[in-house]
């Protein structure tokens, strides 16, 4: 799985669950939204019926059934029942009586709060004192099919709200992974097209300051030291084939000299001594450049300290006619400036001396 789509799946996930819990908790509040103004509703119908039996004068039971039967708000299956302090039903709408145990008659008229639901049924009931302070006990119920059909619709378009989000999320996700990861994708095309041909070539660092300008910027600076090492080899090579190309070509001239006519047994051991002094010349050779690319490598073997130029010549020359006493090497200090701090560099002692041998051989 690539990076893109990963972050498109990380994306998707975490902005489906924000929209799921969102969701959720909206059907949920609304659900007791819808339970509360519902049971507000039924506590206004129990104490309508109640009233209206108490208040109003020469209101008969059939004549609140007919109210009840034309009344265009009226709740679906809607059932209101009164009982007295004898738990005897004084009223009741005629439709389906909801029976109520005498404890919990008893707890509502002590004004316990009282809530039931059975199925799709809800029921309330509530304690009601009449002007005879004869407390009655009003127990109605209902279905909510209003409130039910609304809550259901409510569900269908969250559902569909929710899929229909979750694919723009996975969309736009899509696109906006392709657009940050994209400088990535060019880093890539350029990393590629980098060789040791063209090692010299850098990335292009865009104009943000970002992680990736960091990596790019970091990256740069790997090839730029690449670049120095590759630099180093290659002048490595090209040094020691030049200082090498010279005592090969004299060792060649000696020995074909040797072969071009019989000679003494005295005349080959003295080209055999002078071929073994080129050969000797030759190892130091190698050894002076072995230890200059070994420093070159390791940066901490080096020990930079203060030294003077003239001192450092005579060393090395002294060095260089030990080992080949038929040289002759002279120093002229004409050029050398007069005062002494002039002649005093900060470097490290064996691998100048190294380095004038190198130029003095």
């Amino acid at each position: 799985m690539n990076i893109r789509l990963r972050l498109t799946l990380l994306f998707a996930i975490l902005v489906a669950s924000i929209m799921l819990v969102f969701s959720l908790s909206v059907y949920y509040l609304y659900d007791q939204f819808r339970e509360q103004e519902f049971n507000k509703r039924l506590q206004e119908k129990a104490k309508t019926t109640v009233r209206l039996l108490e208040d109003v004068n020469g209101i008969t039971e059939s004549l609140l059934h007919a109210i009840d039967r034309n009344n265009l708000t009226a709740m679906h299956k809607e059932e209101v029942t009164i009982y007295n302090i004898q738990n005897k039903i004084v009223y009741d709408s005629g439709k389906e009586p909801f029976s109520v145990s005498p404890a919990v008659l008893q707890s509502i008229r002590e004004g316990k709060s009282f809530r039931e639901q059975d199925g799709e049924k809800e029921i309330i009931g509530l304690r009601y004192v009449d002007r005879h302070n004869e407390v009655l006990v009003v127990i109605a119920y209902a279905i909510d099919l209003y409130g039910f059909s609304k809550l259901e619709r409510l569900r269908n378009i969250l559902v569909t709200g929710w899929a229909i989000s979750l694919f723009v999320v996975l969309f736009s996700g899509w696109l906006f992974a392709g657009d940050a990861l994209r400088p990535v994708s060019e880093i890539i095309e350029q990393v590629k097209n980098i060789s040791a041909r063209n090692i010299h070539e850098r990335l292009t660092i865009g104009r943000e300051k970002d992680e990736l300008a960091q990596l790019a910027i970091t990256f740069n600076e790997l090839l730029a030291r690449l670049e120095v090492a590759f630099t180093s080899q290659r002048s490595f090579v090209s040094h020691a084939s030049h200082e090498l190309r010279t005592p090969l070509a004299i060792m060649m001239g000696q020995l074909g000299v040797s072969l071009m006519q019989e000679r003494t047994p005295e005349a080959y051991r003295d080209t055999i001594k002078e071929t073994i002094e080129e050969v000797k010349k030759m190892r130091d050779l190698v050894n002076g450049l072995l230890e200059l690319a070994r420093l070159n490598d390791d940066s901490s073997q080096f020990f930079v300290r203060p030294l003077r130029v003239d001192e450092l010549l005579w060393q090395a020359r002294e060095i260089l006619l030990t080992h080949m006493p038929n040289y002759n090497v002279h120093i002229e200090f004409d050029q050398f400036p007069e005062e002494e701090e002039a002649l005093e560099i900060e470097g490290d002692a064996s691998l100048l001396q190294t380095a004038f041998m190198n130029l003095m051989g």
